[in-house]
């Protein structure tokens, strides 16, 4: 609030002042909400978008629900149902069209809700009891069938299956993809020949062929553990953090300058690109991994190697010019 000079006498804010016209606006609105919106929304859209379920992030039991919208953004603009998502989904302008698996509402419903966005789409109460807080993730309902998925399920020891082609099956992993293979009539392919194999665990491994040489070498190699051996020395190069802190950094979206039309260098940006490797190569346990990355400064700030981990929180893309509206913002 800015400080009066002595003597003066503070004025009023007119975005503060009663508006009499917007009153009534809103008024006519919660009328037609009351006798007509609120049951159209009860019945066409809240079994997916506020009941049991929310699909797509977009709950509408709650005004404040509404005018966060979900994934495909707010579905409302209010005082503009031509500009709002909700209009264009119901009216069948855009996809996907709603409500889902379901008949266009008639005109007079369409055009009903339409009106009462444009008087801003207010509401009485929420549409069913005892609401989410929209700002609170924590009151997300998780249906049945999502906590069956596989991987939320506990560990389990399971006998391996019984299989035809016992003679090809080498440790009890095998009998699981066997299994599968005879049930769907299908028989695995030969075993590859060594020069194949070396092929595939440089490529694999650390992303580079292997030489002539070193061909000929394992080719040559009688050691019944040659191929055991082989993984061990690969797994040891340190061309292996290389070729596989890729990926990590790739998902950490890391890049050596800014992104977007300022596209500045970052000249130390390597330090976490360095430490995702040297990570990696020293087999390091995954929870500390992750929990470097975000606060390694603080876990073990004499580390230099926890430090270089903090990069993580800048890897990104980063707005490096501000405009005009978001200063006034």
């Amino acid at each position: 609030m800015p400080t009066l000079a002595r003597g003066e006498e503070a004025k009023p804010d007119p975005k503060m002042e009663f508006d009499p016209a917007h009153a009534e606006k809103m008024k006519e609105g919660l009328d037609l909400f009351k006798a007509n919106v609120r049951q159209i929304l009860i019945k066409s859209c809240v079994e997916c978008h506020g009941g049991a379920e929310v699909e797509s992030g977009l709950d509408l039991a709650t005004r404040k629900g509404l005018l966060r919208g979900g994934s495909k953004g707010p579905a409302v603009v209010s005082g503009k149902s031509r500009d709002s998502n909700m209009w264009r989904f119901i009216a069948h302008k855009e996809d996907p069209k709603m409500p889902d698996g379901a008949e266009r509402l008639p005109e007079d419903q369409i055009a009903a809700v339409a009106k009462w966005i444009d008087l801003g789409a207010p509401y009485d109460s929420p549409l069913v009891p005892n609401p989410r807080d929209p700002d609170r993730w924590t009151n997300t309902v998780i249906k049945d069938d999502a906590r069956n998925f596989w991987s939320f399920q506990p560990l389990v020891r399971r006998n391996p299956p019984a299989v035809k082609n016992t003679a090809w099956v080498r440790s009890p992993i095998d009998a699981f993809v066997l299994a599968k293979l005879e049930e769907k009539g299908l028989t695995p392919s030969g075993p590859a020949e060594k020069r194949l194999l070396i092929r595939r665990a440089y490529f694999d491994l650390i992303g580079l062929p292997p030489t002539p040489e070193e061909v000929e070498a394992f080719v040559s190699d009688k050691d019944p553990e040659a191929y055991s051996k082989l993984l061990d020395r690969l797994l040891e190069n340190p061309h292996y953090g290389e070729r596989w802190g890729r990926h990590w950094l790739d998902a950490a979206r890391f890049a050596e300058s800014h992104g977007f039309e300022q596209d500045y260098d970052r000249p130390y940006a390597f330090h976490f690109r360095d430490f995702v490797i040297k990570a990696l190569n020293q087999d390091m346990p995954y929870n500390q991994f992750v929990r470097w990355q975000l606060a390694g400064d603080e876990i073990e700030p004499e580390n230099p190697l926890a430090m270089m981990a903090t990069g993580f929180l800048g890897a990104g893309v980063f707005p490096t010019q501000i405009t005009a509206n978001e200063v006034e913002r």
